[in-house]
């Protein structure tokens, strides 16, 4: 399917994923539609977009229309601005419960619980590497609470228009969209929302000019393409989470001061087990199948690789989050006893192969019994979950609590 058949069917009144199948002769794989579609959406070079239903159940699609074609302050908006937040509530069920490294979950309870006497703008900002756990925070946070959350995965690419909004064409009418930061203005009005900006230094700042009144005591922001319309919001009930991923395979840009202050409040969240090792050990062998020695090893093995990942000239850029370790002593689980070297062939299968590259695979060679480039970091990372297996690797290092 081309982006110009999604298109066509658009423009002949089509909304949904079934819908554009039927427009579209010679598909009738429903399935296979509904993915291409969302590759489209996600894909920045490709005018296409994915909206949530009013009702929260499924998702719409239209084409970003161009701002000149159309009177915008006139274009209807879509949905008519009638929002069911109740549909953007997480449910425990659905997030996993937060571990709290350093306290931080426990300090951002206290903030939001006396706002209202203290009277603080409720901002916070989360910094650490990537898999960490900080949007869990945040949508644990709200889960408790029942929350709606407002996500805005933030890019070096987006727009003004990514923030407040812009014309679309949606099932042959010509409809204004808002943008995540309107939606979050509007449910504040009603309710306290969360708002996650993730990843906030991956776009320049004056790509996202707009957040500068939303995030200060204005709240509020002026639509510029709808006559200036300005949306204003409930400071009390607007709930910033800000999160900053650390890391050598990251692509950033410095936060303006002005931004900064902004954000709030800091809280690193690093690594549960660079920070407490004892406590990483104790929650790995109660919460999965393994044994407190093969605990001790994987977080011991672990910690090796998020020191190395810190260190931005090495060949080991990702660290592990403790996320990978659980999934790690489950498989590893799941081959003891039934397959050769369980731990090393449970640590490539769900540690080394999803999270690291093993470059170009090589030609065939008697005298090299792997098939990769040792120059690639996932044959780097094997080499050194070998060397530790094997018992050669100094773990002196690792056998006290705190961060090392």
């Amino acid at each position: 399917m081309k982006v110009a058949d999604a298109h066509a069917a658009i423009r002949a009144g089509a909304l949904t994923a079934p819908e554009i199948t039927r427009e579209i002769d010679g598909i009738s794989d429903r399935s296979h539609v509904s993915r291409e579609l969302k590759k489209m959406a996600e894909d920045d070079d490709t005018r296409l977009a994915r909206h949530e239903k009013d009702t929260g159940r499924g998702f719409v699609y239209s084409i970003p229309a161009d701002d000149a074609d159309h009177d915008l302050d006139t274009l209807p908006v879509l949905g008519d601005r009638e929002y069911d937040w109740d549909s953007l509530v997480p449910t425990i069920d659905e997030v996993p419960n937060y571990i709290s490294v350093l306290g931080e979950f426990e300090d951002i309870e206290a903030a939001l619980d006396q706002r209202e006497t203290n009277g603080p703008i409720p901002h916070f900002r989360l910094v650490g590497p990537p898999g960490t756990g900080k949007t869990t925070l945040v949508r644990r946070l709200a889960a408790e609470r029942g929350w709606p959350v407002i996500e805005v995965q933030i890019t070096a690419q987006m727009k003004e228009a990514s923030l407040v909004g812009s014309p679309h064409l949606l099932g042959g009418e010509s409809v204004w969209v808002d943008g995540p930061v309107v939606r979050a203005l509007l449910c504040s009005q009603d309710r306290p929302v969360v708002v996650l900006w993730d990843e906030i230094n991956r776009s320049p700042f004056r790509n996202k000019s707009p957040l500068q009144s939303v995030l200060d005591s204005r709240t509020s922001v002026t639509v510029k393409p709808r006559a200036n319309e300005e949306i204003r919001g409930n400071t009390e009930n607007l709930i910033s989470f800000s999160t900053m991923n650390e890391g050598a395979q990251y692509k950033t840009f410095d936060v303006d001061p002005a931004e900064e202050r902004r954000h709030g409040n800091t809280f690193p969240v690093p690594y549960l087990g660079l920070v407490d090792r004892a406590r990483e050990v104790d929650l790995l062998a109660d919460e999965t199948p393994v044994a407190n020695e093969v605990a001790e090893t994987m977080v011991t093995i672990a910690n090796d690789l998020r020191r190395k990942a810190a260190d931005r000239g090495g060949t080991i850029q990702r660290g592990v989050p403790t996320s990978t370790l659980f999934r790690w002593a489950r498989t590893y689980a799941a081959y003891d006893g039934t397959r050769p070297d369980p731990l090393l062939r449970a640590a490539q299968t769900a540690l080394i192969n999803p999270r690291y590259d093993w470059g170009d695979v090589l030609e065939p060679d008697p005298e090299n019994d792997s098939l990769y480039a040792d120059g690639s970091p996932a044959r780097a990372v094997e080499r050194l979950v070998e060397h530790h297996l094997s018992g050669d690797a100094d773990t002196t290092v690792d056998q006290t609590q705190g961060v090392a």
